[in-house]
């Protein structure tokens, strides 16, 4: 085959897969992502879009207390044992943890401004005893 030739190119290569290799991934249980460190939690968010999983990893980062930012794509918290150095009823300004995705790494940003309205709501998850996580019902 070559990029002149008329004739179509093969269909596929002539070899059969094993069937001890045709596995069913199983289906993501309610409780899972509990279990996985944040750095997985937003490779889940921000690779697996409009699936379940995605779904499932913004509601744990959501009960580890991050939100997301609406205009800016990105994850964040307020860093841990500080306040807001200044706080009205339509933002706050502070500083906080923020999860680049171009660098893969959670970066502090200070006098960060927060306005509420930009940040995404939680998803509405029921959550069971230990914390787990499921549909709503």
């Amino acid at each position: 085959c070559s990029p002149w030739s008329d004739n179509p190119s093969h269909p596929g290569l002539a070899f059969e897969v094993p069937e001890c290799y045709a596995q069913q991934v199983p289906r993501l249980q309610p409780g899972h992502m509990a279990n996985f460190p944040e750095s997985t939690l937003f490779f889940v968010f921000y690779s697996m879009p409009q699936d379940e999983a995605q779904l499932l990893a913004a509601d744990e980062l959501c009960h580890r207390g991050w939100c997301f930012h609406r205009e800016l794509k990105v994850w964040l918290c307020r860093v841990p044992q500080t306040e807001p150095q200044q706080k009205t009823e339509r933002f706050e300004r502070g500083s906080y943890l923020v999860f680049d995705i171009n660098a893969w790494e959670v970066i502090r940003r200070d006098s960060f401004v927060l306005y509420y309205e930009a940040i995404e709501r939680s998803p509405s998850l029921q959550r069971g005893p230990l914390g787990r996580t499921g549909p709503p019902s």
